[in-house]
């Protein structure tokens, strides 16, 4: 994966929100929100009250002012979708901080949704493409071996 390092800094901060549940956190968390300000690397996550409960700021993220893209690009997507794949295998969001039904948006400044990156109700989660690359392949040998028989 393309941004590795940042994966793993913007793991630590999301391990660092659970680890203060006791102190900030008076209801628990349906929602969060990730903002990623290109302009200035600066990632924040927000409750569903659209409080701020965490900020990091990725220099690599950072783009030049003459791209005046205020899309996020598709690897810092790719890379959040990762992320939160892999909380969700570690079982983060199981916390007494989150309640299901659980949705884990990228949004604008606005909080207009760009991506939703996970969502959690029980024992359903929204999949993504690169959980099911190769199930394509899998059930054709499938029906072909079924078949053949």
């Amino acid at each position: 994966m393309k941004f590795e390092k940042e994966k793993e800094l913007l793991k630590g901060m999301f391990l660092s929100i659970a680890d203060d549940e006791n102190e900030k956190f008076v209801s628990s968390i349906h929602d969060l929100f990730i903002q990623v300000d290109q302009a200035t690397g600066d990632v924040q996550v927000y409750d569903d009250n659209d409080k701020l409960l965490a900020s990091k700021v990725i220099y690599k993220w950072i783009v030049e002012e003459d791209a005046k893209n205020e899309e996020v690009s598709q690897d810092i997507i790719a890379t959040l979708k990762d992320l939160m794949r892999e909380l969700q295998e570690e079982e983060y969001f199981d916390s007494l901080l989150f309640e299901t039904p659980l949705s884990v948006q990228l949004v604008r400044s606005d909080f207009s949704v760009i991506e939703e990156l996970l969502f959690v109700d029980d024992d359903i989660m929204l999949v993504s493409d690169p959980l099911l690359k190769g199930v394509d392949e899998d059930l054709d040998k499938f029906i072909s071996k079924l078949l053949a028989d």
